[in-house]
């Protein structure tokens, strides 16, 4: 229940640690790429083409696009997957 997961966050809260657990739950996308421990992967080749590049004129949609149903959802989509990729780019830059 939502109370449930509220005490368990704020019991949590209390706690100084400088990592929290996060659970990914699938999207139901077939993996383009995988590790070799068979996890999906999400290296920078393979975010790049899941979003292709949402920012052309005119836009240049990956895969990620059709998978979310076009339009406003896709685009928002290859956005948020192209942010994901510029950033891993520009820490490896900085690195």
């Amino acid at each position: 229940t939502m109370e449930g997961i509220l005490s368990d966050l704020k019991a949590k809260a209390g706690k100084k640690s400088k990592y929290i657990d996060v659970t990914i739950k699938s999207l139901g996308m077939t993996p383009e790429k995988e590790t070799q421990n068979g996890a999906p992967s999400v290296t920078a080749d393979v975010l790049r083409s899941l979003a292709g590049d949402p920012f052309k004129n005119p836009p240049k949609y990956g895969s990620a696009y059709e998978f979310f149903g076009g339009g406003e959802k896709g685009h928002e989509a290859s956005v948020a997957l192209y942010s994901l990729y510029a950033i891993g780019s520009i820490d490896t830059m900085i690195g």
